[in-house]
């Protein structure tokens, strides 16, 4: 069976790109996740790291190693859900491992839901892309991928928190018992269902997302040093730095979850 890395590697280099070693870990770490059994994750990385797209070529090598699994993807809109599931069927249309994977009839290859050339006669389509506030009753999936349902639009009052968190609650009675559960995205708030470890003055007592295992990429390790110098040089993360400002930066670039009480103007600045 064909290992993700080579899955990943081969795709990266059908599009005439090369996989920066940000991506290697994180598709590392997906495929050694799976292979030890962890079926709950939260990849957090700064903005515009690709995570995402890789989560896509994730889900096609999952469906080539199974086609009968049922796949489902959530975002904080239909629109953003409905962006990783096309995604997902052009890889499957052009790579070479799963171009046999299309199924002949065009009805079950719709832009939201799509369904693979599979064994099993199931109700839930392979492939299916629902918004936070969209109608889930009914469905099954053997995995979940929460990608950016944390945004300003479902996070920026207390009363969106807690719908969110009450959404995203409602997985469990989706989820398969075996299943896989996979966040993915930035903090957005102080209050970020992303927190390990809930501050004092914190809504929740108890991290939304404890138990579990994490891998967190800021664009800055520990000793300031960029993770993808090919792409960010020193100049281009000052500058962007600059341009966002810091509590901004902080929370995407840094994912350090940033309390709005202190992004007042100040004068000294």
């Amino acid at each position: 069976m064909i290992e993700f890395e080579l899955f990943a590697a081969m795709w990266n280099r059908l599009q005439n790109q090369s996989t920066p070693s940000v991506h290697f870990k994180i598709i590392h770490w997906l495929a050694s996740m799976k292979d030890q059994g962890k079926n709950r994750l939260l990849l957090m990385a700064f903005r515009a790291c690709g995570k995402s797209s890789l989560l896509g070529v994730y889900v096609v090598w999952r469906l080539m190693r199974d086609p009968n699994e049922r796949i489902l993807v959530i975002s904080a809109d239909e629109m953003l859900a409905g962006k990783m599931v096309r995604n997902i069927k052009r890889i499957i249309e052009s790579h070479p491992f799963t171009m046999h994977l299309k199924p002949p009839k065009i009805d079950q290859w719709g832009i939201d839901r799509f369904t693979v050339v599979r064994d099993m006669e199931l109700r839930d389509p392979s492939v299916l892309a629902r918004g936070l506030h969209g109608n889930m009753t009914g469905c099954r999936a053997d995995v979940i991928i929460c990608d950016d349902v944390e945004v300003p639009n479902t996070c920026d009052t207390s009363e969106k928190r807690q719908d969110m968190r009450e959404k995203l609650a409602e997985t469990d009675f989706i989820l398969m018992p075996e299943g896989t559960m996979i966040y993915v995205g930035t903090p957005h708030t102080y209050h970020s269902i992303y927190t390990k470890k809930p501050a004092a003055d914190h809504e929740d007592e108890n991290a939304f997302l404890q138990n579990y295992e994490r891998l967190c990429l800021p664009l800055l390790n520990r000793h300031n040093q960029c993770i993808w110098p090919e792409r960010y040089s020193p100049e281009k993360i000052k500058e962007l730095a600059r341009a966002t400002g810091p509590n901004k930066f902080a929370s995407q670039m840094l994912l350090r979850p940033v309390n709005i009480a202190d992004g007042r103007l100040d004068p000294s600045q």
